[in-house]
């Protein structure tokens, strides 16, 4: 089995492919070419695709030191990856592959947390990667599906 995690974003997602908790290759793919690389992989693996839910962050509220302007465009952002992240699960489940929405990962497990030394020592990867595809791989090592069969998404 082959497990995919995507960290979505607005334009490209951060993608990891991880087979036996060792990470593959990272990637950093716009929805077309993700979903080329999937229907590449499934003719030769079975997939397992992790994706963060980012619905499941909490509410943007004011922090200390920020502006309201600041936390507007902090909300704004969060909003545009959401919408992201919607249409990325549309095109995956019209595309035939199932989709497990998985929790957002916190402390330790959050690969946003690592810089690329301190990611490759953790999980002896090699290779260059940047925060989107260090956090798709964690999500693919770590991530826990949300509440079970509900998170789960099918297509065709």
């Amino acid at each position: 089995m082959l497990i995919v995690g995507i960290d979505p974003d607005t334009k490209k997602h951060g993608v990891a492919l991880v087979k036996d908790g060792i990470i593959q290759q990272l990637y950093t793919l716009g929805n077309k070419s993700l979903i080329e690389l999937l229907n590449d992989l499934s003719g030769q693996y079975q997939l397992r695709i992790k994706l963060e839910d980012i619905n499941a962050f909490k509410p943007v509220i004011q922090r200390p030191g920020q502006s309201r302007n600041q936390m507007m465009k902090i909300a704004q952002n969060i909003g545009a990856v959401k919408y992201a992240a919607e249409v990325l699960v549309q095109e995956l489940a019209a595309a035939g592959f199932t989709v497990e929405m998985v929790l957002p990962l916190q402390g330790a497990r959050s690969g946003k947390k690592y810089k690329a030394e301190a990611f490759n020592r953790l999980t002896g990867w090699n290779g260059k990667s940047n925060a989107d595809n260090r956090d798709a791989a964690m999500i693919a090592l770590y991530g826990q599906p949300k509440g079970g069969i509900s998170g789960i998404f099918t297509g065709k």
